[in-house]
């Protein structure tokens, strides 16, 4: 049912079609790179309630994308039928950065959040949410955001991570997993391992873990993912 709704509404919006800027859009943009954020933001809080419906709409299809199978979600992106919709996350994006400028950082955060949430890869808002996370003290959640955001080469979100040494999150978790896994405790470990992965997604030894938890949980299915994820990582070590 899911995939056919979207499939129809992919039919409505050809993807040939190429996308004209709203004007409120880069009216809102021009005063927000003038530094009239008050006036940037009207335009925004224009457009984000001119797009209300079809940003509801559009939620509530990822919404349900995201309760998908890895399986069902690769057919879905193979037929292309859940377009990003960009359109949609930028007035977000933009307004928080004006809540920022004016330093109002509760409301830039659930900004963000909405941007993230139409289009979980907006690096430029996962840098910004990070930033504020790191502010906060929520340095775990923070290099994560900052980690992803890297990954999708964000030169901001890089130097980050690595002034803010986030890398040794990881190792800290790994450690914490390790000794959860002596003591064959391994759903507990993979909870920790989960985390360690998200900071550090490049250590195939870690995938190795997972994956060695998964198999004394009998789930084998899932430890074979992880030894496969291991050797894409690292094909050097012939042990994997």
């Amino acid at each position: 049912f899911f995939i056919i709704t979207i499939a129809v509404s992919a039919q409505t919006a050809p993807k040939t079609t190429i996308p004209v800027e709203d004007p409120l859009m880069k009216s809102g943009k021009q005063k927000y790179d003038a530094k009239n954020y008050q006036g940037a933001m009207q335009d925004f809080n224009s457009l984000i309630s001119k797009n209300d419906a079809q940003t509801k709409k559009y939620l509530k299809e990822r919404q349900n994308y995201e309760k998908l199978t890895e399986y069902e979600k690769a057919l879905i992106e193979s037929a292309e039928l859940l377009t990003e919709r960009g359109d949609l996350a930028k007035p977000y994006y933009y307004r928080a950065m004006c809540y920022l400028n004016l330093g109002n950082k509760p409301d830039a955060t659930k900004d963000l959040d909405i941007a993230l949430s139409i289009v979980p890869k907006y690096s430029d808002a996962l840098y910004e949410r990070a930033a504020l996370k790191m502010e906060s003290g929520n340095k775990d959640d923070a290099c994560i955001d900052m980690r992803a955001a890297a990954d999708m080469g964000n030169e901001k979100a890089k130097d980050a991570f690595e002034n803010n040494f986030c890398w040794s999150n990881s190792i800290n978790y790994i450690k914490e997993a390790t000794t959860k896994m002596n003591l064959a405790q391994y759903d507990a470990a993979i909870v920790d391992l989960n985390l360690a992965i998200k900071l550090n997604p490049d250590s195939a030894s870690t995938f190795i873990k997972r994956g060695m938890c998964w198999y004394n949980l009998g789930k084998f299915d899932k430890a074979i993912m992880d030894y496969t994820k291991a050797i894409s990582v690292d094909t050097t070590k012939p042990e994997y």
